[in-house]
């Protein structure tokens, strides 16, 4: 009886006994206990502790950050980047290209035209104009230039010069001795100073300008550019060709 016991414990042992399983710790804390299959770049094979029989599961080496095999063996796993697949010059085309990639994907990377976001994000200024403004009005250029403080300073700068100089003119006569036929040479010093200085701070208010709206565009990576040209025509007069001179003034800001 004795041996028949141990007989039936032997064939029953297979059943009872427990496989040695590999424990596939991922990162988020949690863990999977199977047998590992296969290992790629990309994922993990494996079957699952509670069908070793069964289907093979994978799971992206992303999301595992350890292995630790039934022989007590720790492996551990950092996932490969892959780059995303090219298409073949020869077969791609516009409908592809506008959706291989979408904004969701790790590799998405938009091309941008960095010199149109500079330009389409900034408020440029043109030098000429803000020059031409300052020289017609002074201070007009800065306020083109969105500098009010600057652009009132130059015009109150200027109408006051051109105040004292009216008024130095008006103070050089002695009328009293005019009209009573005595002529002095008048003093005009104090008039051509101030209308000096009233011209002084109006081309000062162009030139400013003018600089200013360049420094502002460079902010944003545009420059200005100005050239002229000299160029020379002939002009038919009866049976002769004249010639005749003129220039050719371009400018662009890019």
């Amino acid at each position: 009886m004795k041996a028949l016991f141990i007989l039936l414990l032997l064939a029953a042992s297979p059943l009872f006994a427990q496989t040695p399983l590999d424990r596939i710790e991922k990162t988020d804390l949690s863990f999977i206990e199977g047998n590992v299959i296969k290992i790629t770049e990309e994922h993990i094979e494996y079957k699952h502790a509670n069908n070793l029989e069964g289907p093979v599961y994978t799971i992206a080496k992303n999301q595992v950050s350890a292995i630790t095999y039934s022989n007590g063996f720790r492996e551990e796993i950092k996932a490969v980047t892959s780059a995303p697949p090219t298409t073949p010059p020869a077969q791609a085309n516009s409908a592809t290209q506008a959706t291989s990639y979408s904004q969701n994907q790790p590799n998405y990377h938009p091309t941008i035209n960095t010199q149109a976001a500079k330009y389409e994000n900034s408020n440029p200024r043109e030098p000429l104009l803000a020059g031409v403004l300052s020289l017609i009005i002074p201070g007009a250029g800065q306020v083109y230039n969105k500098q009010y403080g600057k652009g009132i300073a130059m015009f109150g700068a200027n109408v006051v010069s051109w105040v004292l100089a009216a008024n130095s003119a008006y103070n050089t006569y002695d009328y009293d001795a005019l009209y009573s036929g005595y002529y002095e040479e008048p003093n005009t010093t104090g008039t051509f100073v101030w209308m000096g200085l009233a011209v002084a701070t109006n081309l000062y208010s162009v030139i400013d300008a003018a600089v200013s709206a360049n420094k502002i565009n460079e902010r944003y990576g545009l420059i200005s550019h100005l050239k002229v040209e000299p160029q020379t025509q002939f002009v038919l007069h009866g049976n002769q060709l004249q010639p005749t001179w003129g220039a050719k003034l371009t400018y662009s800001l890019r």
